[in-house]
């Protein structure tokens, strides 16, 4: 067997929804509905996506035959700085960023291309669940907002 580092990717996701299951069942009762929802669709994916990924590396050889890519370092990097924005800022600061960020330096638009797209999906996020359905967001360690 070959190690490329998809199980370590694999485990981790698998660590978040387990987490955020744990977290939202400790929600009031109308409250844990999403993210134990989120969280169990998530882990059944990635779960799905290991059994998908092991039977196809058995049908034709080994990771590296298959042509398989190794380890994304750098896609790791920015979930991983998605997270602590999104803890440190809160979910609609830290998703701004990280939008427009990783559209900026790792995709290559332009600023313009970047800025508008983050500001469309994080205020369409707002709209949605803050105004329309009156369920408050994450705020963040800082709670700037």
């Amino acid at each position: 067997m070959t190690f490329n580092g998809h199980l370590i990717i694999v485990c981790v996701m698998a660590a978040l929804f387990l987490v955020v299951i744990t977290v939202g069942a400790g929600y009031s009762q109308g409250a844990q509905i999403a993210p134990v929802a989120v969280g169990l669709v998530g882990l059944l994916c990635t779960l799905g996506e290991t059994r998908g990924r092991h039977e196809s590396s058995d049908s034709r050889g080994s990771n590296h035959e298959s042509g398989m890519k190794e380890f994304p370092v750098d896609l790791f990097l920015w979930l991983l700085s998605l997270i602590v924005l999104v803890v440190l800022l809160g979910l609609i600061a830290g998703a701004a960023m990280f939008v427009a960020a990783f559209l900026r330096w790792r995709e290559r638009r332009t600023w313009v291309s970047s800025l508008a797209t983050s500001i469309a999906t994080t205020g369409f996020v707002y709209f949605v669940f803050e105004v329309l359905m009156d369920v408050l967001l994450f705020r963040g360690v800082l709670q700037l907002y």
